[in-house]
């Protein structure tokens, strides 16, 4: 469970980007961070969500409020937001992939509400007889690119152990306060500057940066662009085995084809 009575905690410098971006347009929604995963099986609702908020209560990046302290923005530790984790059936709908997807982008759509610590939203849809689609949505001032992933599966663990009758098992992560006190002292330590020093000499005289239009970007719109396929299986291991000799993500890897 995570320890909810600490003090305020100062901003990390990636969180404090956010924070001011966001506070420069409020309504932008490109902060969320998104992912679904389909369900093809029999899903118990009811203990999915208890899953879900048994989660949520025991990571503490999620159980944060953001407000000013002094004038300065401060993460403060509270109690699980009060989720709503809702089951949308739309299995007899013409298209229910299609009308799935328009409810997530609707539920995403909705104002984030950062001092109240609204940072995460869950919906689960029914698309079939036994299929779902579970989504999960975080602010990026808690979240990054890989933690649906590693809260996905704490979810899965959790949902096993109740559909089971046994009981959830404990997991062990640093405490928020440490990483935030070890970002603080890296900040001011001879090693921050020598890595200063490192790429200022690496990047002297790099040329400037690739531009695709020529010119001074345009506002972000928060819509994303997207054309979307489908790997074969041979295919998928080929970029993923290509990636890992060079040390990288396969996303990374597609990004520089």
């Amino acid at each position: 469970m995570a320890t909810h009575d600490r003090g305020p905690l100062p901003l990390t410098p990636p969180q404090n980007g956010v924070w001011f971006a966001q506070q420069l347009d409020p309504t932008r929604l490109d902060y969320t961070i998104a992912e679904y995963l389909e369900i093809r099986g029999p899903v118990d609702p009811e203990l999915l969500a208890e899953a879900v908020r048994t989660m949520v209560a025991g990571t503490e990046t999620l159980c944060v409020r953001f407000a000013e302290v002094d004038g300065v923005v401060h993460q403060i530790p509270a109690g699980p937001p009060a989720l709503r984790m809702e089951m949308v059936d739309v299995s007899d709908h013409p298209d229910p992939d299609a009308e799935s997807e328009r409810l997530m982008r609707a539920e995403l759509a909705r104002p984030t509400d950062l001092a109240a610590g609204d940072v995460c939203r869950h919906l689960l849809i029914r698309t079939g007889p036994a299929t779902y689609r579970w989504m999960q949505g975080y602010h990026h001032l808690v979240a990054d690119g890989v933690t649906g992933s590693i809260l996905a599966r704490r979810t899965a663990q959790v949902y096993s152990a109740l559909v089971a009758g046994e009981p959830v098992p404990a997991v062990e992560s640093a405490p928020w306060q440490r990483i935030v006190a070890e970002e603080q002292e890296y900040a001011g330590s001879e090693r921050c500057s020598e890595d200063r020093e490192f790429w200022r000499a690496r990047l002297d005289g790099a040329p400037e940066p690739v531009s695709f239009t020529g010119s001074v970007p345009a506002p972000a719109s928060g819509t994303a662009v997207r054309v979307s396929g489908d790997l074969d299986p041979a295919d998928a291991r080929t970029l993923r085995e290509a990636a890992r000799r060079h040390g990288t993500r396969w996303s990374a890897l597609v990004m520089a084809a």
